[in-house]
């Protein structure tokens, strides 16, 4: 796939999370006591909800501007 914002080559992978959810928060929402980010849109491309299985997002890095572009439906 070629990268959108600068035309380069870009490489398939995953953003992976740890223990929770990953979750999108637009730049006005704070964090619940700066930890914990409640309200947010949970973004998860798993398709089970096992406990075991970790968080994860399908998508592409730009090896020229760095910039990571995310499948999240």
């Amino acid at each position: 796939m070629k990268c959108p914002i600068c035309g380069s080559e870009t490489e398939k992978g995953k953003l992976v999370g740890d223990r929770y959810a990953l979750k999108w928060m637009n730049e006005k929402k704070k964090l619940f006591l700066g930890l914990w980010a409640v309200g947010g849109q949970v973004i998860d491309s798993r398709k089970t909800n096992l406990t075991l299985s970790r968080p994860f997002v399908n998508g592409y890095k730009c090896l020229n501007c760095k910039k990571i572009i995310l499948a999240i439906e």
